[in-house]
């Protein structure tokens, strides 16, 4: 220990350190009236302030720590979280459609309902359309599918659909538009998730240093 203002660590704060080589980034802030210390300054060892200074205020810690940017650090880190397992949970989604690229069969489907949406989407909005179709083993199939723009089934009242025979159920329009609620959003979110975890890489840098343990 040393006296009040002083830079000196405990045994167990000096244990610590020799068992965990990841230190947190700190910066020396002199007290009121105490001249500006050189950028990166680190007081030897055994320092203790002079007693001609003026006294520094009640609770006055000499050392800085950077508290926004590990605020900024823990924000990233759980919004990376956030979002890679929303990009896992999605492209999960969206691997349902998969056996279509090799078993996909394509019909033409009725038209049950139409509603377009042009704020649905990008590009060109969100058509859902409600559609029944026959499977080639004769089953009437009904289920709801979409695309971008507003199409031209309104007008004819069908549309071609592709299904996978095996899960009747599973089905696209054939230009193979997902919906964002089937998880077509997976790869901005991992793109998404890549960036946060690059920021936190970078951010980590300045806010952490590591010392590796003495062999």
């Amino acid at each position: 220990m040393t006296s009040a203002g002083g830079s000196g660590t405990s045994a167990v704060e000096h244990k610590a350190a020799r068992s965990w080589p990841l230190h947190l980034r700190r910066r020396w802030k002199s007290a009121p009236g105490w001249p500006k210390p050189p950028r990166g300054y680190v007081p030897p060892a055994g320092w203790a302030p002079d007693p001609q200074r003026p006294t520094p205020p009640a609770k006055w810690s000499h050392w800085k720590v950077p508290r926004l940017r590990l605020v900024v650090f823990v924000g990233l880190i759980l919004l990376g979280i956030f979002m890679g397992v929303s990009a896992v949970q999605d492209h999960a989604k969206s691997r349902r459609y998969a056996p279509l690229d090799y078993r996909g069969i394509i019909t033409d489907a009725k038209v049950l309902s139409y509603n377009y949406d042009p704020d649905g989407g990008d590009p060109g909005g969100w058509t859902r359309d409600h559609v029944s179709f026959m499977t080639r083993d004769g089953q009437t199939i009904s289920a709801t599918v979409g695309h971008h723009d507003p199409g031209t089934e309104n007008t004819t009242g069908t549309i071609r659909v592709i299904y996978d025979p095996l899960h009747p159920r599973v089905v696209l329009v054939t230009d193979y538009d997902i919906a964002p609620s089937d998880g077509s959003n997976w790869p901005a979110a991992a793109i998404f998730a890549g960036l946060c975890l690059i920021g936190v890489g970078a951010l980590g840098s300045r806010i952490f240093t590591w010392k590796p343990l003495p062999g």
